[in-house]
């Protein structure tokens, strides 16, 4: 008598366990909590419960999946994005480089000119 006593109140605490493991949105709890109620089989309404578990685990496995998707395209257009930007941003600093007559004076022209003591002993 004491042991179906024992048996049932293991029941009770495996079945009380599940059932907190399952109000979890966690993917390893709920099937967990799958397991733990097709262990149990019959009892009280562990059949419906392991239904239910399944049922919160693809859930939960599409939404993961779904907001993969969703990650992976925010990353591709942030990256193109940038891509543009730089590219634009390149192509306005060269050309303003470019065209920057003081620029092109001091890259063409040696800065300080070999003459340059004929020209101060002039003055």
């Amino acid at each position: 008598m004491e042991k179906m006593i024992m048996v049932e109140e293991e029941k009770m605490k495996k079945y009380n366990d599940a059932c907190l493991l399952m109000k979890s949105n966690d993917i390893q709890l709920l099937r967990s909590a799958q397991g733990y109620f097709e262990e149990l089989g019959d009892y009280l309404d562990s059949a419906n419960k392991a239904e239910e578990c399944n049922k919160k685990t693809l859930v939960q496995l599409t939404e993961l999946e779904k907001n993969r998707k969703l990650m992976r395209w925010n990353i591709g257009i942030i990256c193109a994005s940038l891509v543009v930007i730089l590219m634009i941003l390149s192509l306005f600093i060269g050309t303003m480089i470019y065209r920057n007559k003081y620029y092109r004076r001091f890259t063409e022209t040696d800065p300080v000119p070999s003459n340059i003591e004929t020209q101060l002993n002039e003055e």
